[in-house]
Parts: C-alpha cells; structure tokens; sequence
C-alpha cells in the first residue's frame, strides 16, 4: 500500500481494507512526514516500514 495515491490515499484505503476483511496491509512509503508514520498503523492491522 502506497501512502499517498490519487482519490483514496493508503492510510484510507488501510482503514477500508481493514474494516471489510481479516487481511493485514504493509504499508511502505518514501515519505518521512511523521503523520504519515503515526496514522498508517491506528488505519488497522497494519505493519508500517
């Protein structure tokens, strides 16, 4: 999962997978904003890199 995608960035697109299925997101950026960091891994069961 990209953090930043047009129409539904990764952190919501997170939240959504999250919220439908058992799945678990890995979520890799290039991006060093702290927001980014801190809000990918409160979206669900999520494993940030």
């Amino acid at each position: 999962m990209d953090i930043r995608m047009p129409m539904l960035d990764g952190v919501a697109a997170t939240a959504e997978i999250c919220r439908r299925t058992r799945a678990k997101v890995l979520v890799l950026t290039t991006y060093d904003l702290d927001d980014h960091v801190y809000r990918a891994p409160r979206a669900g069961p999520a494993v940030s890199c």
